[in-house]
Parts: structure tokens; C-alpha cells; sequence
């Protein structure tokens, strides 16, 4: 538990940094009161977090497309959705001329 194992009272707890869990903490940052963001704790049991480690297999596609990434339906326009990161760092103008809305695993 280390260094973070101190007794802290939060209103939101929510344990484990899987994708549910960071759409919540999304959804938080853009919608919940001050307090509430404040006071909300996501726990993760391993040191970093990582998206399917060991699997980003080159010639696979995600088995999701990205527009359903858990911001993009209820913010188009969150700073948190994969397109807008597409579109800051230029890349934004490769979707229309993709087949499909499923990327490959090292993106678009």
C-alpha cells in the first residue's frame, strides 16, 4: 500500500483504473461540483496503468470503435474524447477517409 495507505474521507471512491472507472472520473472533472471532484479518489492496484498490456498486436483492430470511447457520446466535445486528441495532434483528417471507425491498435 505504501506512501498513500493515510485515512482520507472522499465522496466518490472508485477502485480500479479500468475504462467505466476513468469515463467516471471524466464525467466528474466536466460535470460534478468542485467539492465533489475534489473530494473523489480513483485507486489503482498497479503501479501505472496501462491499456491491455502485452496485446497491442500490430495487425489487430479494436474490437470498439473509438467515437464509443465513453466521452465522446455524452461530450463530443470533451477535451477527454479521442477525437479531440486526433485533432490535436493533427490527425483528425484521416477519419473521414478511414473504412472503418475501428482503429488499429496503434491508432489512427
Amino acid at each position: 500500500m505504501g506512501e498513500f495507505a493515510t485515512h482520507r474521507d472522499v465522496q466518490l471512491l472508485a477502485i480500479g483504473a479500468g475504462p467505466s472507472n476513468l469515463a467516471l472520473a471524466v464525467a466528474l472533472d466536466e460535470l460534478a461540483p468542485d467539492d465533489v471532484a475534489a473530494e473523489s479518489l480513483v485507486i489503482e492496484q498497479a503501479e501505472a496503468v496501462a491499456w491491455q498490456p502485452g496485446l497491442l498486436l500490430p495487425w489487430t483492430t479494436t474490437q470498439v470503435s473509438f467515437l464509443k470511447d465513453l466521452v465522446t457520446l455524452r461530450n463530443p466535445q470533451s477535451r477527454f474524447s479521442f477525437l479531440n486528441f486526433l485533432h490535436s495532434v493533427g490527425r483528425l483528417a484521416r477519419v473521414p477517409q478511414m473504412a472503418s471507425t475501428r482503429s488499429g491498435r496503434f491508432g489512427v
